[in-house]
């Protein structure tokens, strides 16, 4: 991206003011619900719809927005070994909490049902049985479940799989960064097309999971040099609002078809989407920056990992309703060797309340695991970095 002055920093300027890219953190909580909706699977609701069938492809965005803004806050910075701990334990601080805490709970689950089947209950499978097995704690633990072939890397809580891909997805970006500063371009670009080639192919080398998130990651990276070199853009409103539209148009419409090679189309889709609203000089991008879209914003990482044991916590609760009303409110249906758990009251305005009910009770607690445990744990992971880099001064003093 750029060449060195004196072997110490880039020719590249950091950004003055680190800004926020307030319509795509909107974008971001919006794709946070679409994977919940996704989930959700309750028969007779809007959920089932086409597009929200197909709401996993929105993993992809993350990945991609992740390396636009990864590239855009740290990519002219000078990266040394010190720089590379900082940024670790910053991302560290900011994955890892919520990660563990849902880890947490479904280990208590499943020690429910542990307790639960010696007095007696019957529950779909033997807890600690599959991807709950013990051996799939540890790594969990070490956020390696989805780049290790032959590790479940849907345990436990199954969501937590991009959290594994996304977190090493920042130490090769620091890494890069740290060891060859002004090759990252060509570092970026092999490492993204190597991946969309082993998709291609369908080698799945390290893992199907890793690939995507190789791939879609460091295609960010370059859609933010793309971005870089057209900021400028004199366009006008009326012109950034119709490229607006058509971004929009063209997710739907990928989202909805039906072709080989989806997660690739999606994501190319998804990274020109993320570069014209980059800009936020349309009136779209204007529409997306209101409140209730960036609160969602606000909660995307709480939303998104908490879902699962929110819909895993229900299913008891559900099933015990079903035999006080004498109905069969879950229903299993077989897909080839997959089997899909529905819920449903047999009532589609019910159907679709549940469903309503489901994404208020998952953005209600996603406003409390942010303030209390995300919020809480960024700061305490600025005053780690800040105790480490005074050590590190006064060291560096004593040596004077």
């Amino acid at each position: 991206m750029s060449a060195r002055q004196s072997n110490t920093a880039h020719t590249t300027k950091a950004p003055s003011v680190v800004r926020r890219f307030h319509a795509l953190d909107s974008f971001r909580g919006i794709c946070a619900v679409f994977v919940v909706l996704f989930h959700a699977r309750v028969l007779n609701s809007f959920s089932e719809w086409s597009f929200f069938r197909n709401g996993h492809r929105f993993v992809e965005f993350f990945f991609i927005l992740s390396g636009f803004v990864m590239c855009y806050t740290y990519g002219s910075a000078k990266f040394n070994r010190e720089k590379m701990k900082d940024f670790m334990i910053g991302r560290t601080f900011r994955l890892y909490p919520m990660h563990i805490l849902m880890l947490l709970f479904f280990l208590g689950l499943e020690l429910f049902k542990l307790y639960g089947s010696s007095k007696g209950m019957v529950f779909d499978k033997e807890p600690f049985t599959d991807q709950q097995a013990p051996g799939q704690i540890l790594p969990n633990l070490l956020l390696i479940h989805a780049w290790i072939p032959g590790i479940n890397s849907n345990s436990f809580n199954y969501v937590s799989w991009s959290i594994s891909i996304e977190f090493y997805l920042y130490v090769i970006f620091g890494l890069v960064l740290m060891f060859i500063p002004t090759r990252q371009k060509l570092a970026f670009g092999i490492i993204s097309l190597t991946a969309l080639t082993a998709l291609l192919l369908h080698i799945d080398i390290p893992t199907f999971e890793a690939l995507r998130g190789l791939f879609c990651f460091f295609a960010g990276c370059f859609i933010f040099f793309i971005y870089k070199k057209t900021e400028a853009a004199t366009l006008n409103k009326t012109l950034f609002t119709l490229l607006e539209c058509l971004a929009i148009v063209l997710v739907v419409l990928i989202t909805l078809v039906d072709i080989e090679n989806k997660n690739i189309y999606i994501s190319l889709v998804f990274a020109f989407t993320i570069l014209v609203f980059a800009f936020e000089k349309g009136a779209l991008s204007d529409f997306f920056k209101a409140r209730p879209f960036l609160f969602l914003g606000q909660l995307s990482y709480s939303i998104y990992i908490i879902h699962a044991g929110i819909l895993a916590a229900l299913m008891p609760a559900i099933t015990i309703a079903g035999k006080v009303l004498h109905k069969n409110l879950v229903i299993i249906t077989e897909n080839g060797s997959e089997k899909i758990r529905f819920v449903t009251s047999h009532n589609v305005y019910i159907d679709n309340i549940f469903t309503m009910f489901i994404l208020g009770l998952t953005i209600t607690i996603s406003y409390f695991t942010y303030t209390y445990v995300e919020v809480k744990f960024i700061a305490l992971g600025k005053k780690y970095r800040d105790k480490v880099r005074s050590s590190r001064q006064v060291r560096e003093t004593s040596l004077v």
